[in-house]
């Protein structure tokens, strides 16, 4: 998952506790802001077990909650453990104030078990007053859903507490398929006119809790509905998992992060200018 807020980039990790920060103008190392308790195990298989595997980040913009607007961090969703969040406050310039706010996201996501095969949501845009959940597809289930919830109602379920009884809306997001695996949704931004990027791997898994090769990666263009306007696919399979947009005259200048689902390899982050069509 990935947030620009002016000249601070902020990150999150599906196997991490911690959300981390970067000066997009600068040189230094980024530091990191926790948003979880604890300590995972370094054992691969256990980490991946016990992990709140949080796959989107979203901004939320300023509010009576939030003067300054805030970070809402999401679990995928697809375990038990992988259904809580948290939430931080900004300052005035851009900057984490405080500590994280945890969230318990099981009330929305026992809504979502009834509405797609396999629940795993991988990206999250706030836009229009509502919430845009991205939920990702796999082999055996090849369909990505964008789903549409009452933001205001959404927090007030995962921050006070509240009954969630939301009004929800599903619409399928066809990416298409690279040999013969499909392309499946990893992170969406909004762009200011309602349309979207979603950035959409073809990874050769059958499920929403193994991981697999990637063989094929894209950058798309979806209409405010979710319909594919265009898809543009890299000549190299990145493991694409964030992003973050901005519009200009006829282009979509974008930053892309990765994920090569190995603790060994950094994340690396990309720069693309897309054309608007």
């Amino acid at each position: 998952g990935l947030v620009r807020v002016g000249s601070h980039l902020y990150v999150i990790a599906d196997d991490a506790l911690d959300l981390a920060a970067f000066d997009i103008d600068g040189q230094a190392p980024g530091r990191r802001i926790r948003l979880f308790p604890g300590v995972l195990p370094e054992e691969k298989v256990r980490r991946k077990r016990l992990k709140p595997d949080i796959e989107a980040l979203v901004w939320l913009d300023p509010d009576t909650r939030f003067p300054n607007g805030a970070l809402m961090a999401l679990g995928s969703g697809s375990t038990a453990l992988r259904r809580r969040g948290a939430i931080l406050a900004m300052d005035g310039q851009g900057r984490v104030a405080g500590t994280a706010r945890p969230v318990d996201l099981s009330p929305l996501y026992a809504h979502l078990d009834r509405l797609v095969p396999e629940l795993n949501i991988e990206g999250a845009v706030a836009t229009g007053g509502d919430l845009l959940l991205f939920n990702r597809g796999n082999r055996s289930h090849p369909e990505n859903a964008m789903i549409r919830v009452d933001l205001r109602e959404t927090l007030a379920s995962c921050i006070d507490g509240m009954a969630f009884d939301a009004s929800v809306r599903t619409c399928p997001l066809a990416l298409g398929e690279t040999q013969g695996v499909p392309f499946t949704v990893t992170d969406a931004a909004a762009l200011p006119d309602g349309r979207l990027v979603a950035t959409a791997v073809a990874e050769n898994t059958a499920d929403a809790y193994n991981d697999g090769a990637c063989i094929g990666s894209a950058v798309a263009l979806l209409g405010a509905d979710g319909g594919l306007l265009a898809m543009h696919g890299f000549a190299t399979p990145l493991k694409v998992e964030g992003v973050a947009a901005t519009a200009a005259a006829g282009w979509i200048d974008a930053l892309l992060v990765t994920d090569a689902d190995d603790a060994t390899i950094p994340a690396a982050l990309y720069k693309a200018a897309i054309p608007l069509p």
